[in-house]
């Protein structure tokens, strides 16, 4: 593509011209960097230094217990036959044959021509299509006649994804490793895929219920520090710092955020001030099984990243009127988040460049006045100051750490494992002071992003066994207090 940049005529060149013209263009990029050096040092330099923990991570990967994965393969497998007969009963009640539960043309033939349902169209890239993904299908739930497959199918798909990553080749050594991109997003937080040899997987995107396959090597524990809702901290960062406004971060910081928005979304209730017996008022209904404290969690986020009601009332399964009455309640209680989103978006049309509260710069090349543009503008505000705080205390980690040694990065977490025999009280607390940096506002008010952190002997959470159900995760991380 950027050799494309070039004219070439292709009757007299070859590929001796062909290489030299990649060469050259090579070397123009290059001085084209070193002319706005200065503007992209602080994060280039940073970036290769990231390279030495992130090398570590990708040679040493995580220990796979072969027993707890070929038991999982064959509960799954257990399942997948299970859900495969249920939808084979359903499609042959309906057209008198299989249904398979991956294919699009047939899952449009069956839902649209026999069961009669109103085709759902998209355009996707400037084309009309009839896709048969999640979305589709979960609009196709609401149709009575519908619901059992849909619910059948959407299940036989997880599980598949499921099976899949349980049967992810390992290497020789029983290790699962993945490739970290240290360069791979525009918001600054790693990617990862599987790795340099075709082995292993995205580690990042393993869900919790096959995490407990990955375990610490003998004589090792391993513990996960985890940065708490650290991209809304960043919001109320930014809120103060450029407005005065401190209500959100101090909502933010008041140790439990969304009971706190909850206290302000809706001042009518009876709260009493203390923050345990608040959080069991917030968690009664609002709407079906969502309680008022998920209501300010998965709309109150989607809100500050410029999310506007019907979408956030899809993602959610809330009533588009609900969504609208507590937008208006949010923003009235947080009027801070919607001037931040207007000062984004002036920032974006007059500069085409957002830079990060850690001095990280972006330039945007799409429309400026464009929503969409806005939304990848805010979340990368957002996104980027977790970023760089994670990385910056993982570098920590590794290089004044030798005792330790790193295993994976989530997007907002890092894994390590160290031996038994050290004292975990001295090894987490010295490891939580790495990763937090203290970022001060012009007005004199200090922030930091809290961190919590869990042990074990697994990378999944830690669920107790009981005679009802043996097949918890009693070596799982648990939530870890110092003594």
């Amino acid at each position: 593509m950027l050799i494309g940049a070039h004219t070439l005529n292709e009757d007299s060149g070859s590929e001796q011209v062909y290489n030299g013209f990649d060469c050259c263009l090579t070397h123009e990029i290059y001085a084209k960097f070193m002319q706005n050096r200065a503007q992209a040092e602080p994060a280039y330099s940073f970036e290769l230094a990231l390279q030495a923990p992130v090398l570590e991570m990708m040679l040493r990967g995580f220990r796979v217990d072969p027993t707890a994965r070929e038991l999982g393969i064959e509960k799954v497998q257990i399942e997948l036959k299970r859900l495969d007969y249920v939808v084979q009963t359903l499609a042959d009640a309906v057209w008198d044959k299989g249904l398979n539960p991956n294919s699009g043309p047939q899952l449009k033939d069956f839902f649209y021509n026999h069961l009669g349902i109103t085709p759902i169209q998209e355009w996707i890239k400037g084309e009309l299509k009839f896709p048969m993904n999640r979305a589709t299908l979960e609009k196709i739930e609401n149709y009575y006649q519908a619901r059992p497959i849909v619910n059948a199918i959407l299940a036989h798909r997880d599980r598949t994804k499921t099976l899949s990553v349980l049967q992810t080749e390992v290497d020789p050594d029983w290790r699962m490793r993945t490739s970290y991109n240290i360069g791979g997003t525009k918001s600054a937080r790693l990617s990862s895929s599987q790795s340099p040899t075709g082995t292993g997987t995205n580690l990042q995107n393993i869900t919790e219920d096959l995490r407990h396959i990955l375990i610490a090597d003998p004589g090792y524990v391993i513990c996960g520090i985890d940065a708490s809702q650290s991209d809304s901290l960043f919001v109320g960062f930014m809120c103060g710092v450029l407005f005065d406004d401190w209500t959100y971060l101090d909502a933010c910081e008041s140790g439990d955020l969304h009971t706190a928005v909850a206290r302000l979304v809706w001042p009518e209730f009876a709260w009493t001030g203390n923050l345990k017996k608040d959080r069991l008022l917030a968690e009664t209904s609002f709407y079906r099984h969502y309680t008022y404290r998920d209501a300010c969690k998965r709309i109150g986020h989607g809100a500050n990243f410029l999310g506007k009601a019907p979408a956030l009332a899809k993602g959610s399964h809330v009533p588009e009127t609900l969504v609208r009455a507590f937008l208006a309640r949010y923003f009235g209680a947080f009027p801070a988040i919607q001037r931040w989103q207007q000062w984004t978006a002036a920032e974006l049309q007059t500069k085409h460049q957002l830079t990060s509260v850690h001095g990280r710069k972006r330039d945007f090349f799409d429309r400026t006045n464009a929503d969409e543009t806005l939304r990848k503008g805010l979340a990368f505000l957002a996104a980027a100051g977790t970023a760089d705080n994670l990385d910056l205390g993982m570098y920590r980690i590794w290089q004044q750490m030798p005792e330790v040694q790193l295993l994976a990065q989530l997007h907002d977490a890092v894994y390590f494992q160290f031996r038994e025999n050290l004292d975990p009280n001295v090894i987490v607390k010295k490891a939580q002071t790495l990763l937090t940096t203290t970022l001060t506002a012009p007005s004199g008010r200090t922030f930091i992003v809290p961190t919590d952190a869990k042990v074990g002997y697994n990378f999944g959470n830690y669920v107790s066994a009981t005679e009802e159900t043996p097949e918890k995760n009693p070596k799982g991380l648990r939530k870890f207090v110092a003594k």
